[in-house]
């Protein structure tokens, strides 16, 4: 896997790294960086997530909008809080982004 030269990966390769990994059931985890880093006591990672904790990659889809064939990248993430911790952000449960696309 050819890596950027901060260690990273361009976003189309990772994007073809979940597809493939999903398509072969394979298990992903994600987590994510606190919004402030050098406040050790924050935990909110931003739209419902905490920083630090494993969010279990449980689907992955392409979706491309018929009105607009614009293409909308999605990951189903499962909470380890429950009902504790729930995402809030664009295409969240409650969003109006369903109904927009």
């Amino acid at each position: 896997i050819a890596q950027g030269p901060d260690n990273t990966l361009p976003s189309e390769r990772v994007w073809e790294l979940l597809r493939l990994r999903y398509h072969d059931q394979q298990v992903m985890v994600c987590t994510f960086k606190p919004r402030d880093p050098r406040d050790a006591r924050q935990r909110e990672a931003g739209d419902g997530l905490l920083a630090g904790c494993g969010y279990p990659l449980v689907f992955v889809h392409q979706h491309i909008d018929a009105r607009s064939e614009q293409i909308h990248r999605m990951l189903r993430l499962r909470s380890p809080w429950g009902e504790g911790s729930v995402w809030t952000g664009r295409w969240s449960s409650k969003s109006p982004a369903w109904k927009e696309n």
